[in-house]
C-alpha cells in the first residue's frame, strides 16, 4: 500500500493465490476518505489438514490502511496434520493500520498455528485485533474446547531491531 500524488492510499502492489482473494480497495470512511479498506476473502471452505497460509502487507509512507476478512476463519477437523498462517506485516513512517480480521474458530480434533511478525515505525500507528473462539457453540452438542491445539504467536519490533513485545500462548483443551 501506498499514497498516490493526490495522499490517497491505494493497493499498488499485489499477487495473490487461490483460495485466496484480495479484493480492490474501496473508500467508504466519510471520515478517512483516503483510507484504502480492503478485505482478504477464501473462496475455499475451511482451513483444512496441511493447509499453509502466508500473507505479506507492506504500508509505503503515510498509507492508510482498514485491512479485514470478509467471514470467520474456520479450522476443519483434522487427522494427519495441522493448519499455519503466517503473517510479515510492515508499517513504515507516518503509516496507520487498523487489522480487524473475523474470528477463526476451530473445530473439534483441529490443529492451527498463527505466527504473526510486525515491523512498526516510530510515527506508525496499528489498531490489531484477533479473535479466537473455543469452536462452534452450536453445532449437535456444542464443541467447545474439542480442538486439538491452538497456538498464536507475536512479534513486534522497530525497524532497527529493538523488540517491543512477544507474546505466545498454545491451548490444548485435552491437556
Amino acid at each position: 500500500f501506498e499514497c498516490d500524488a493526490s495522499g490517497r492510499t491505494i493497493l499498488r502492489d499485489w499477487e495473490r493465490r487461490v483460495p485466496l482473494i484480495v479484493q480492490q480497495a474501496l473508500y467508504f470512511d466519510e471520515q478517512l476518505p483516503d483510507m484504502a479498506c480492503v478485505y482478504i476473502l477464501s473462496s475455499g471452505g475451511p482451513n483444512l489438514d496441511g493447509d499453509r497460509y502466508e500473507q505479506l502487507f507492506t504500508l509505503r509512507r503515510g498509507a492508510m490502511v482498514h485491512l479485514s476478512t470478509g467471514a470467520a476463519t474456520k479450522i476443519a477437523e483434522m487427522r494427519h496434520n495441522y493448519s499455519s498462517l503466517g503473517q510479515h506485516i510492515r508499517l513504515e513512517e507516518g503509516s496507520y493500520l487498523e487489522y480487524l480480521p473475523e474470528p477463526v474458530i476451530p473445530c473439534r480434533h483441529s490443529r492451527y498455528i498463527s505466527d504473526t511478525q510486525i515491523t512498526i515505525a516510530h510515527s506508525a500507528v496499528l489498531l490489531y485485533g484477533e479473535i479466537y473462539l473455543p469452536g462452534r457453540r452450536h453445532y449437535g452438542r456444542g464443541e467447545r474446547f474439542e480442538y486439538d491445539l491452538l497456538s498464536v504467536a507475536m512479534r513486534v519490533e522497530r525497524e532497527d531491531g529493538e523488540l517491543l513485545f512477544r507474546e505466545k500462548f498454545t491451548v490444548e483443551p485435552h491437556r
